[in-house]
């Protein structure tokens, strides 16, 4: 049996150090339909999202990728645009089975 893939492309992981919600913007890919989204993930469905970029591109390391700067109280804000990227598409079913995402589109 076919397993059932959530192909979806990153473009763009905004968060902040001391928030534990991630945002996760890009292209979701459903049979022949394309949606711009907006998906709220964890910081552990955030490594999971950087474990299948660094299995898709050999010479990746999320450290090259990520800025950030300082905002209220000392936080950080971690930044990072993926549009250079040679492949930045996940699957996105394997970070919806660990729990649930949010998944904003209008």
């Amino acid at each position: 049996m076919k397993a059932m893939t959530q192909p979806f492309e990153v473009e763009t992981i905004v968060f902040i150090s001391n928030d534990s919600e991630v945002l996760v913007k890009g292209t979701y890919f459903q049979e022949h339909m394309s949606y711009e989204t907006e998906v709220i993930v964890t910081q552990t469905q955030l490594n999971q999202i950087l474990n299948q970029l660094g299995r898709n591109n050999s010479s990746f390391a999320w450290s090259d990728w990520f800025q950030r700067e300082t905002v209220e109280e000392g936080a950080l804000l971690y930044y990072a645009d993926f549009a250079c990227l040679s492949d930045p598409t996940i699957d996105l079913s394997v970070v919806s089975d660990a729990s649930s995402i949010r998944q904003i589109r209008a």
